[in-house]
C-alpha cells in the first residue's frame, strides 16, 4: 500500500506517527519545518545539545510560542513540540516511535542509536559521520534488539546503497560506484579559509571542501553494500558522467581503479565544479533493447530533497516496517574506514577540533589498512590531545593522541568492539 495511503490512515484515526529528531542544525531544521506540512506525522520533540538551539530550530520552522510544549506527554496532548537539550529523553519519551538521528556528531550517533536500541525504537540514521564510525555494529546490535536501523534516504550514503543494491537485484554487475561532488576536494581548507559567498554552517561547509563529508557519506555506503574504497583515498578525478564508463574501471580495462568492486568520487570536468551532485553506478550486465550482448552502463541519480526523504524513511519504518524500499539496508561490512589526516603541522598537546576544523581533514581507505596502521577514525578525532608532533599530511595513529576518556570512553571501546567482531583486529588498547 502507497505510504501516502498509510499516513492518511492515521490521519482519519486521529493516530499520527509520532517522531523525536536529534540534532537542530541545518538537516534537523529542514527537517522539522517540512514535518509540518506531513500529514499523519507528528515530530513531538526536537533535541540538541542546547535547548536553545532547539527552540530556535522550531521558531524557524513557524511553531507558535503557543505550540512549544514543556513535555513530551504535552506535546502529545496539543499537538505541539517540545524542544530540549535532553536527547535520550526524547528517545525514550512515551509515545515515540521511531527517531531521526541527525545530530551530524559521530559519537553522539552512536550513543543515541545504541539509546533507542535498548529502548527497542527504530532509528532512521541522518548522521554518515557516526555510520562510517561504527555503522556495521550498530546493524548488528539493531538485530540482536529487534528493531530497525535504517540509512536516512536522500542522503548520499543511503542513495548510493539503494542504487547498488537495485542493479544487483536486476542481475548487474557493480564494477564501481560513487558520488559526483560539487568542486574537487582542497585538504587545505579551514574555516577560516572558505571562499566567500557560501551560505551555511563552516564546519559543515569545511568538510564538504576538504573531501571529509564524501569520506563519510561513501565509507558508510561502502560498508552498507560491501564495496572498497581505493588505498590512496578518493581521487575526486575530473570525470563528466558520460566518461564513468571510460575511467571508473579497473587499470586493467583502461580505467583508474585498482580493480573491481570499488567506490570513489569524482568531480567536474578539467577539475571545474560539478553542475549536479548525485551518485553513480558503473555496471556490466546491461542489455540493449533488442537484445544483444552485456555491456557497461552508468547509472546516474541526483540527490532528491533530504528533508521530504528522511521524513518518508521514518514514516516507511513506522507503517511499512522497512526503510522506503530506496534507503537500502546496512550490513555487516567493515570494509571501508575514515582516517584523520593533519590539514598543518601540529605540535604537541595540540588538543583536535574534529572533522570540519582546522587540524585534519578525514580520509577514506580500506578499513584493514587502516587498522594495520592504527590509524586514529575521525569520528574520535574531537578533543583529542597529541602527544607528539604531526607533519602536515601525516595520518594520525591512536598512539600519537590522548582520547578524552571521560567525553568518548563508552563509544571508544563499542568502535573497538567492532573491530575485533569484524576485522579480527586487536585494538592497541585492548589490555588498556
Amino acid at each position: 500500500m502507497s505510504l501516502h495511503r498509510l499516513l492518511q490512515y492515521r490521519v482519519a484515526e486521529e493516530r499520527p506517527v509520532r517522531v523525536a529528531l536529534i540534532g537542530a542544525g541545518t538537516l534537523g531544521r529542514a527537517v522539522l519545518a517540512q514535518a509540518r506540512r506531513m500529514p499523519g506525522l507528528h515530530v513531538i520533540a526536537i533535541a540538541d545539545t542546547s535547548r536553545e538551539a532547539a527552540l530556535d530550530a522550531a521558531r524557524d520552522a513557524g511553531w507558535p510560542e503557543e505550540g512549544l510544549a514543556t513535555s513530551p506527554a504535552k506535546a502529545i496532548a496539543s499537538q505541539g513540540l517540545w524542544p530540549t537539550d535532553d536527547a535520550v529523553g526524547a528517545i525514550t519519551a512515551g509515545g515515540v516511535e521511531v527517531i531521526i538521528e541527525a545530530s551530524g556528531d559521530a559519537v553522539a550517533g552512536v550513543r543515541h542509536a545504541l539509546a533507542a536500541f535498548h529502548r527497542g525504537r527504530p532509528v532512521v540514521m541522518a548522521n554518515p559521520a557516526a555510520e562510517a564510525l561504527a555503522g556495521p555494529l550498530l546493524a548488528r546490535r539493531a538485530l540482536q534488539a529487534d528493531v530497525i536501523h535504517a540509512p536516512a534516504a536522500g542522503l548520499a550514503s543511503a542513495s548510493l546503497a539503494a542504487q547498488v543494491e537495485r542493479a544487483r537485484a536486476c542481475g548487474l554487475e557493480v564494477v564501481s560506484a560513487g558520488c559526483f561532488n560539487a568542486c574537487p576536494a582542497d585538504p587545505r581548507v579551514t574555516p577560516d579559509t572558505l571562499p566567500e559567498g557560501l551560505e551555511g554552517p563552516p564546519a559543515r561547509l569545511t568538510a564538504r571542501l576538504d573531501g571529509s563529508q564524501a569520506a563519510t557519506e561513501l565509507a558508510a555506503a561502502a560498508n552498507a553494500i560491501g564495496l572498497l574504497p581505493r588505498p590512496e583515498g578518493l581521487s575526486f578525478a575530473a570525470c563528466p558522467p558520460e566518461d564513468l564508463t571510460k575511467q571508473m574501471l579497473p587499470a586493467t580495462r583502461g580505467g583508474l581503479l585498482e580493480g573491481p568492486g570499488r567506490v570513489d568520487a569524482v568531480s567536474g570536468p578539467g577539475g571545474i565544479t560539478c553542475p549536479w551532485e548525485g551518485t553513480f553506478v558503473v555496471a556490466e550486465g546491461w542489455v540493449p533493447l533488442g537484445g544483444g550482448t552485456a555491456e557497461l552502463t552508468a547509472l546516474t541519480r541526483p540527490l532528491p530533497h533530504p528533508a521530504t526523504e528522511v521524513l518518508a524513511s521514518a514514516a516507511s519504518v513506522v507503517l511499512r516496517g522497512e526503510a522506503g524500499g530506496e534507503a537500502g539496508g546496512a550490513a555487516n561490512h567493515f570494509a571501508a574506514d575514515v582516517v584523520c589526516v593533519a590539514k598543518k603541522g601540529l605540535d604537541r598537546d595540540q588538543v583536535l577540533d574534529g572533522m570540519g576544523g582546522a587540524c585534519v581533514y578525514g580520509k577514506l581507505m580500506p578499513a584493514a589498512d587502516a587498522l594495520k596502521a592504527d590509524l586514529l577514525p575521525i569520528g574520535l578525532a574531537k578533543g583529542a590531545r597529541l602527544k607528539t608532533h604531526i607533519a602536515v599530511g601525516h595520518p594520525i595513529r591512536w598512539f600519537d593522541v590522548e582520547i578524552d576518556m571521560e567525553a568518548a570512553a563508552d563509544v571508544m571501546s563499542f568502535r573497538r568492539e567492532m573491530e575485533w567482531l569484524l576485522a579480527g583486529h586487536k585494538s592497541p588498547f585492548a589490555d588498556a
